[in-house]
């Protein structure tokens, strides 16, 4: 599988190559001014980033987080 570099920065990471391809939709959405073109909710893509912070608090500290129920 070949690496996505962007110059002087190195290699993206998968993660990184799934943020940008959320912003690229987003920009495209906004500009042509169709919603059904978004593939994450806003509310989604905070929670998911905020799963992955506690995730790695409980790696780095070996305790459990807890994490709100989403409604």
């Amino acid at each position: 599988m070949a690496s996505l570099h962007i110059k002087n920065f190195g290699p993206i990471s998968d993660s990184t190559k799934i943020d940008m391809t959320l912003v690229c939709d987003f920009i495209e959405a906004v500009s042509s001014q169709d919603e059904s073109k978004l593939t994450s909710s806003i509310d989604a893509s905070i929670e998911s980033h905020v799963m992955g912070f506690r995730a790695e608090k409980s790696r780095l500290s070996n305790k459990k987080s807890k994490m709100p129920v989403s409604k």
